[in-house]
């Protein structure tokens, strides 16, 4: 690997049910990086319980890596107080990509929850979705997450907590139909946002929804990449970004650890395009 290369990942879910399990199961995919950037849900950090999953792997992280950058997602809004990041002299936007929904979630039987508890902090700081600058609208969104807390304990591994959760996953149906949509509508979502936000942007980086992908707006040619997730079945893509490229790797799993694979799609950075 070029030195100077920045590693792009997402949604590690750290010891949750169906997450990552062995944090060094990732050092073949760190080797050689000068930079990792890990883009919200590392773990469950809502959770009591969590504060030492945390400790591990901010250790790890700083064993393993030259230069690591947390930036908080809806599971881990308080990992970091970095809820963007920007690359390539602002040409790469990067967040978690919760702030596209304004319930953060909306196949969650949460949503509304959610939903009201953003509202509330919008309102409490004088804006709305419209009217808001990023860095408000994006404090609004850790405040709630924060104020909701974790739902469930992730270091409960037994069956019937995995029974639960996938209960609660697939149960009502409709939420499963709300997922889909969500997916359908992300890329649209990720445009829009930058359009308004962070117009220098010619890419826009996100995870959250576990569905990893490439779209390029027609309109603007500015391309979305969803990074995925390392939960099962929907595994991930990790996202290279040195002075002059930009790569788009799938993560492969062999046994026990994974693997940066072959690109699967490359863009020049030196002209954003």
């Amino acid at each position: 690997m070029a030195v100077g290369v920045v590693r792009i990942l997402s949604d590690l879910h750290y010891r949750d049910r169906g997450g990552l399990q062995r944090l060094e199961a990732l050092q073949p995919l760190l080797d050689g990086v000068s930079q990792v950037v890990l883009n919200g849900d590392t773990l469950e950090a809502r959770h009591a319980g969590s504060r030492e999953l945390l400790q591990e792997v901010r250790e790890f992280f700083g064993r393993v890596s030259p230069s690591v950058t947390f930036i908080a997602g809806n599971h881990d809004p308080d990992i970091s107080p970095l809820l963007e990041l920007q690359l390539a002299n602002n040409l790469v936007w990067i967040t978690h990509g919760d702030i596209f929904w304004p319930d953060v979630a909306p196949w969650s039987r949460y949503a509304q929850c959610m939903k009201d508890l953003i509202a509330e902090e919008r309102n409490r700081r004088g804006i709305t979705e419209s009217s808001g600058g990023l860095g408000d609208l994006l404090a609004s969104h850790r405040v709630a997450n924060l104020r909701l807390g974790a739902r469930y304990d992730p270091s409960n591994q037994s069956a019937s907590a995995r029974f639960m959760q996938l209960t609660r996953t697939l149960l009502p149906p409709t939420q499963l139909l709300r997922m889909a949509k969500a997916w359908r509508q992300a890329p649209d979502r990720a445009f829009g946002w930058a359009r308004k936000h962070r117009p220098q942007a010619k890419f826009v980086l996100f995870g959250h929804i576990h569905a990893p992908g490439i779209w390029k707006d027609p309109s603007t040619q500015v391309v979305a990449i969803n990074t995925g997730s390392f939960e099962w079945p929907l595994r991930g893509l990790c996202v290279d970004v040195s002075d002059t490229a930009l790569i788009v790797r799938r993560v492969i799993r062999r046994r026990d650890h994974y693997l940066a694979g072959p690109p699967c799609a490359t863009f020049p950075l030196a002209e954003g395009r």
